[in-house]
C-alpha cells in the first residue's frame, strides 16, 4: 500500500515516492490532461453497462461512487474531525463511514474495480488480499497509523463480517467508525458475501 502523509505545517498531502523522496499529492495536471483522464474513468464505468447483466444503471452508479470515495479517502479523517467541530458532538463522527464494501457475486467486476481504483490513486504496489491480512491479524493495526492512503483489500471472507471478535466484523466496524479520530485511513474492500449487515 502506498504511503500518503498529511503535513500539519502547510495542510497538504504528500505521497512517498521512495524511502527518501516525497511529492505533493495529488499532482497538479493541465485541464486537457484532467479531461482525458475523466473520459477514461467514464469509459471504465461504461464497460459495466456492457458486461453486466442488468438493465438499470445501478452497477455503474456504485462503481462511480466507489471511485469518488477513493479520491476523497485521504481527506475523510479531516472531514470527520471538521464535522465533529462544527456540530460540537463526538457522536456525529459515525455519520461519515470509514468502510466501503463492493459486494456481489463472483465475476461481477469487483476486483477489476479495485484494481482500477488502486491505479487511479497512484499506487504502484498491488492491493492487499484478505488472506494476507487475516493471517497476520493486521487489520486493526492498519487503522492506527498516520498513513491516510486507503486500505484496499480483495476478497474479504464472509467470516470477517459475521465474526464477534473485537478485531473483526461489526465490533471493529462500529469501534473505528465511532471512535477513531485524528489521521487515519479508510477501508475499501471487495467480497462475494451479500448477506451481512453492519449499521
Amino acid at each position: 500500500r502506498g504511503f500518503i502523509e498529511y503535513n500539519e505545517s502547510n495542510h497538504q498531502l504528500y505521497k512517498k515516492a521512495d524511502e527518501d523522496n516525497m511529492f505533493r499529492y495529488p499532482k497538479r495536471g493541465a485541464n486537457e490532461q484532467i479531461q482525458k483522464q475523466i473520459q477514461l474513468v467514464h469509459a471504465f464505468i461504461d464497460a459495466y453497462k456492457t458486461y453486466t447483466v442488468q438493465s438499470s444503471t445501478d452497477t455503474q452508479t456504485r462503481i462511480f461512487e466507489a471511485i469518488l470515495y477513493a479520491f476523497m479517502s485521504a481527506h475523510i479523517w479531516k472531514v470527520r474531525d471538521h464535522y465533529v467541530l462544527e456540530e460540537g458532538r463526538e457522536s456525529v463522527r459515525r455519520n461519515i463511514p470509514l468502510f466501503l464494501v463492493l459486494a456481489g457475486r463472483t465475476s461481477s467486476g469487483k476486483t477489476s474495480a479495485l484494481e482500477f481504483i488502486n491505479l487511479l490513486i497512484g499506487n504502484t504496489n498491488p492491493y492487499l488480499s484478505y488472506e494476507q491480512l487475516s493471517k497476520k491479524n493486521m487489520i486493526v493495526d492498519l487503522f492506527y497509523t498516520s498513513n491516510v492512503s486507503p486500505i484496499l483489500v480483495d476478497e474479504v471472507d464472509s467470516k470477517f463480517f459475521t465474526s464477534t471478535a473485537a478485531d473483526k466484523g461489526e465490533r471493529l466496524i462500529k469501534d473505528v467508525t465511532n471512535n477513531l479520530d485524528g489521521k487515519h485511513p479508510v477501508f475499501i474492500c471487495t467480497t462475494n458475501t451479500t448477506n451481512f449487515d453492519a449499521t
